[in-house]
Formats: C-alpha cells, structure tokens, sequence
C-alpha cells in the first residue's frame, strides 16, 4: 500500500478546490455548491411600484423570476402600473422563484343611483354584490332615531 506523506495531499486538495473555483466561479451569488446541487443563483428582487407591467415583466424574466400577476383597483395609479409586489424590492431570492406584480385596475367607479327618498331594496342591486352601502341619512341622525329620510 503507498502512503504518501507531507504536503503533497494537501497540495491535490487546493489545486483540485482551484479548479472547481475557477470552472464555476465562486460569488456571494452563485457559488459551486449551488451549481452542482442545481439550485439558481441569488438576486435582489427590484422595486416595480409606480412602472408599467410590460417592463416589470421583462426585467423579472431577466433576473431569472417567474412573474405572475393580479389586480386591484386603486384611487391614485394608473391602469396597468404596479401598486404592489411580493417579494417586496430589496429583497434577496433565487432565480426561478416566483415574484407576485399586483396591477392596478384604475379607480373602480360606480354610477350612483338616485337613492334620495327611495327605500335602500331598490337603490342596493345596481351596484353590486360587492358594494359596501351605509345606512345613515346626511342629517347624521342617532342610531335610536331616525328622521323621516333615513333609509328605511
């Protein structure tokens, strides 16, 4: 049996850790342990509040990011641009993780019926299911009495 002794083992060691350093490249992002488990490399996810979706898109594709998409409505953003996001821009993740674009639907505006004098059954269904309706009179009137233009 060969023994080998000294710093010829050592030596092998280092050369062979060269090597895979200089094959794979060693970074905070991408190192060889990751390469050969097949994991992605590690990228900063960037804000893409206030852009439009098309160009939020393409850059999320770029960095490795599967993009995905749903809608709200909102007062002040456009139709299209970004309100929100997750994970939020700052954040570290690895490519082929998937970043949530949150799109504005623009302000959801409902035309009000004439509601004055009318009993709240028939001014409720046109708008909507999802409509939130209050059920006090402009003269602010207390739970306990109500006046004759409350709704009934």
């Amino acid at each position: 049996m060969l023994k080998v002794r000294g710093l010829v083992p050592l030596a092998g060691a280092f050369l062979v850790i060269a090597a895979a350093i200089a094959l794979f490249g060693f970074s905070g992002t991408l190192n060889p342990i990751d390469a050969l488990l097949g994991r992605g490399r590690i990228v900063t996810v960037p804000d893409f509040t206030g852009r439009a979706l098309p160009g939020a898109r393409a850059e999320a594709e770029d960095l490795g990011l599967t993009p995905t998409t749903r809608t709200s409505y909102s007062l002040t953003a456009p139709r299209g641009s970004i309100i929100g996001q997750d994970p939020e821009g700052g954040e570290r993740v690895r490519s082929g993780e998937e970043i949530e674009l949150v799109v504005s639907n623009g302000a959801n505006r409902v035309e009000m019926p004439e509601a004055v004098g009318r009993p709240l059954a028939e001014v409720t269904p046109p708008l909507g299911s999802r409509s939130r309706v209050t059920t006090r009179c402009a003269s602010r009137c207390r739970p306990d009495r109500r006046c004759d233009r409350c709704p009934r």
